[in-house]
């Protein structure tokens, strides 16, 4: 509508509310009478005037046989009409929703075609609301939604409702369209984290991955991955990740025959997973996490030993060249007598063993303007995951981690190339486009 239209409109209903609405009040107090009359302006518009016009144009298209059944082609018959339902809105009430039932003779079945046109899924709200309580769901916990949901739209939902919402599959965001990494074959980087199980002592380990290719220095101190997406899900093994992990690189415009730069911390699962979908990568054992590796155990095996800090700078040199052999037989030569210090040592030659094959020379790989680190799956696991699922007191099933976790991810995605600030700000903006 025209500016002076809806200047007109707003005239007349400044004329048409009383003068307790704002005489004597605060901007606040104000603001929130105003909001519960546009409220309720709105719910009327779309009950009484805007739902009804849409149902009839759907319903006279639905007569012409501009709309047929969906699985056979056939037309529809008319079987009852003027069916109501009552589903709450955006604008924190109910309205009142009438349409009619229709009978394909061909499929044999009845159904309410304005709800199917309309996206009316859920007869207990509107579409909008219910995405809307969804995202919050998927954002907070279900009760601070709650809360949020009133205090902000006047709309109450019990935390049920929006756990119920959060992982109805009805519900889930479209897949993503196409989006391929600025610079193939790029990096893709794996992590787990921890959440608590619903039993005692219980814990879940939700599997995130993340993809990107293209990093620009901001600063002289900071760079930033300006094409990443991630994946996520509550699957219990590695194995089980396989299917999401190669959706999103053919998403990202990969077939998994590329020579990725694949980076991770170390965990058996991971690198199985990497010989299924990438078995041509590039692996690399995530050089800051080898580092904190070889402090953790040499502080164990060398502590109140005045050469630990040079065993130390030895070991952390032999592992930057890639010379893990060299390493082993360092830490050989160098074996602690005592037994609880010679088994740290011994530990941390079977984790450079085991890893022998995951690492290279790092200082040519970054010479080269490789990647050597997994940070930015770290910083996934933060976003997607911790933010949402480790407070104290929450405790997960992983069919309750799961759609909240893909709700995440497809809200930080959907928006990460025009994001202008952290990956938290593109979850918030795209959620509400």
């Amino acid at each position: 509508m025209e500016h002076d239209q809806l200047n007109s409109i707003a005239s007349s209903l400044f004329q048409a509310i009383p003068d307790s609405v704002w005489k004597d009040k605060s901007l606040d107090q104000i603001e929130s009478s105003i909001q519960s009359i546009v409220n309720h302006l709105a719910s009327t518009l779309l009950d009484q005037f805007v739902s009804p016009a849409r149902v009839n144009q759907i319903e006279q298209q639905i007569s012409s046989g501009q709309i047929v059944c969906d699985q056979c082609q056939s037309q529809f018959q008319l079987h009852k009409q003027n069916q109501q339902i009552h589903p709450k809105t955006i604008f924190g009430e109910q309205i009142t929703f009438s349409r009619s039932q229709y009978y394909c003779p061909t499929c044999d079945t009845y159904s309410y075609v304005a709800d199917s046109v309309l996206g009316l899924i859920n007869h207990r709200m509107t579409p909008r609301l219910a995405i809307v309580a969804a995202l919050c769901g998927a954002s907070w916990s279900y009760s601070v939604a709650s809360a949020f949901l009133d205090f902000l739209l006047g709309v109450d939902l019990c935390t049920k409702t929006i756990h119920n919402l959060t992982v109805d599959q009805e519900l889930t965001p479209e897949p993503l369209a196409a989006d391929p990494l600025d610079n193939p074959p790029g990096v893709v980087t794996m992590d787990g984290v921890l959440v608590r199980g619903q039993q005692k002592g219980q814990w879940l380990e939700m599997k995130v991955a993340s993809f990107f290719s293209n990093v620009v220095e901001v600063s002289d101190t900071r760079k930033e991955v300006m094409d990443a997406s991630f994946v996520a899900s509550a699957v219990e093994q590695w194995k089980d990740f396989v299917p999401d992990v190669t959706e999103e690189a053919m998403r990202r415009g990969l077939d998994c025959t590329e020579a990725v730069e694949f980076i991770s911390d170390g965990a058996s699962g991971i690198w199985s997973l990497q010989e299924m979908v990438f078995p041509y990568a590039r692996v690399r054992l995530d050089l800051y996490h080898a580092k904190g590796k070889i402090y953790e155990r040499t502080t164990q095996a060398y502590r109140y030993n005045a050469a630990k800090g040079e065993h130390q700078e030895v070991l952390i040199g032999e592992l930057e060249k890639g010379e893990v052999d060299e390493a082993i037989e360092y830490l050989r030569k160098h074996m602690p007598r005592k037994a609880s210090k010679k088994e740290a040592a011994q530990k941390l030659i079977g984790y450079l063993n085991r890893h022998k094959q995951h690492i290279p020379n790092y200082k040519e790989v970054k010479a080269e303007g490789g990647s050597v680190s997994s940070g930015l799956v770290e910083k996934a696991n933060d976003l997607i995951v911790v933010r949402r699922m480790k407070e104290g007191i929450m405790h997960w099933s992983r069919e309750g981690a799961g759609p909240v976790i893909k709700r995440r991810v497809v809200f930080i995605n959907k928006h990460a190339r025009n994001r202008t600030g952290p990956y938290d700000l593109a979850f918030c903006r795209a959620s509400v486009q």
